[in-house]
């Protein structure tokens, strides 16, 4: 077989073409190669298309403007759930869109939201604002893998933000969210005036499931102004276990600032073999190097 990737009237779908000139159809891989096959890939997944199954490949670095996210909120058939490869690629955001509808509930990132999908090998870098914000995934739906991404963008909320993942959480918080982040690093600067921030992870509700997160590190400054709290991986949690963890940027809050975790919420925590050597300012009673 001699492999060439084609693009036939099905948006995103791989061929592959043998010596003979017969052509079959790869339907469990997928390649994106430019803005406007990126744009197709998002708009299939908003539409009901969750890609339970296949593989997407992005082949090229692709800058984006007044982005709509990949994955909604408002059912598990706008989510993502495949297998998404950035190759070590780099998406560019160049903001988000301001007429998203209330089926992404405020979730922006280069992924709105995912469930029971892989997210790996790539670099989000450019500037993402919303209420809960963060550089690869928003939201997190009944568990996912998110390993080997860097987050470069400036993310900014008005409630919860993480450079890599703002938040875990099942269906109105009724059912666990189990989420494994490994290997990520954060260079962006991570803000908001509400909820938490952390520069790997943002925020883990009441009825959030187990988090792992492991061999991560983050360099860029984390801000929380609300009621909440900063921490250089993680804003606030509940269920965790952050291990073999880096912080080297500045943590600021004006509640709760931890180098590694900003706060814990009344729930078991293990921490192992982690370091900070970022500074912590501003909180009004709670301030820890990890």
């Amino acid at each position: 077989y001699v492999y060439s990737t084609a693009w036939d009237t099905t948006p995103l779908v791989s061929t592959r073409t043998c010596s003979c000139g017969e052509t079959q159809t790869v339907e469990d891989i997928y390649y994106i190669a430019n803005d406007t096959q990126l744009g197709k890939f998002r708009d299939l997944v908003n539409a009901g298309n969750t890609f339970e199954g296949k593989t997407i490949n992005l082949m090229a670095d692709i800058t984006v403007s007044a982005w709509t996210p990949i994955g909604q909120k408002k059912s598990e058939t706008n989510r993502f759930k495949g297998i998404f490869d950035g190759n070590g690629k780099t998406v560019t955001i160049d903001g988000i869109a301001d007429n998203l509808d209330t089926a992404f509930d405020d979730c922006v990132g280069f992924f709105g939201a995912v469930e029971n999908a892989t997210v790996k090998n790539l670099t989000v870098a450019g500037n993402v604002s919303g209420n809960n914000a963060a550089g690869i995934v928003a939201r997190v739906f009944s568990g996912a893998t998110i390993e080997n991404c860097v987050n470069k963008a400036k993310v900014t909320a008005t409630s919860k933000a993480g450079g890599i993942v703002s938040y875990a959480q099942d269906n109105n918080g009724q059912l666990s969210s189990d989420c494994t982040i490994t290997n990520c690093k954060n260079y962006g600067e991570v803000n908001t005036t509400g909820d938490a921030a952390g520069g790997i992870y943002g925020w883990s509700g009441d009825k959030s499931g187990k988090l792992k997160i492991i061999g991560c590190e983050n360099s860029g400054a984390v801000t929380a102004t609300g009621e909440k709290a900063a921490g250089g991986i993680v804003g606030q949690c509940r269920v965790i276990t952050v291990e073999n963890c880096t912080n080297s940027g500045n943590i600021s809050s004006s509640k709760n600032a931890g180098g590694i975790i900003g706060a814990n919420d009344t729930a078991p925590a293990t921490i192992i073999g982690c370091l900070n050597t970022g500074t912590m300012a501003g909180a009004e009673n709670k301030i820890g190097g990890i």
